[in-house]
């Protein structure tokens, strides 16, 4: 019964029947194992869902705007952070709880809070650990001139030149 739960968790989350992100990430994450996890941005639950099915040895932070949700998962890997994506300081203090050798932004979607999450999540990802900063294509729109686009392309420019 909890396997069938996890499958159709899957297909009802966005990184399946939206994005179709779940198919690759199978492909990509083949044969690596990521023992700890932070997610921003948690809706119903279902990634946290997949991500216990997924990396069934891994502790996974979530974090969302919301307070705990029903619908989220409850399992001893999992801790639930409330926090504000436009809140540096509540983002630092969730990221404190530990070093991730994976972090999957999929929050508010606002330009400055992809940024503000990725500045951050830099400073906490062990070495080989993966950030994945998604949804950049469906972003919200604001006046802002930073976006995470933006800050990925300096980061990789700053990285071609050598430069911290």
């Amino acid at each position: 019964m909890f396997e069938l739960k996890i499958i159709e968790s899957m297909t009802d989350s966005d990184k399946f029947f939206w994005h179709g992100y779940i198919d690759f990430y199978e492909k990509f994450f083949q044969d690596r194992k990521f023992p700890i996890i932070a997610e921003f941005g948690l809706f119903k639950g279902d990634s946290i869902r997949w991500l216990l099915h997924r990396f069934p040895e891994a502790k996974i932070y979530g974090a969302d705007i919301l307070p705990t949700q029903p619908t989220w998962p409850r399992d001893e890997r999992v801790s639930y952070f409330r926090l504000d994506q436009a809140n540096v300081p509540e983002i630092r203090e969730f990221l404190s709880q530990n070093r991730f050798d994976l972090i999957i932004e999929d929050g508010s979607h606002i330009p400055k809070h992809q940024v503000n999450c990725l500045i951050e999540g830099m400073d906490v990802l062990n070495s080989g650990g993966i950030y994945i900063l998604e949804d950049i294509h469906t972003s919200l729109q604001d006046q802002s001139k930073s976006n995470a686009l933006n800050v990925l392309l300096a980061i990789d420019h700053y990285k071609r030149i050598s430069q911290p």
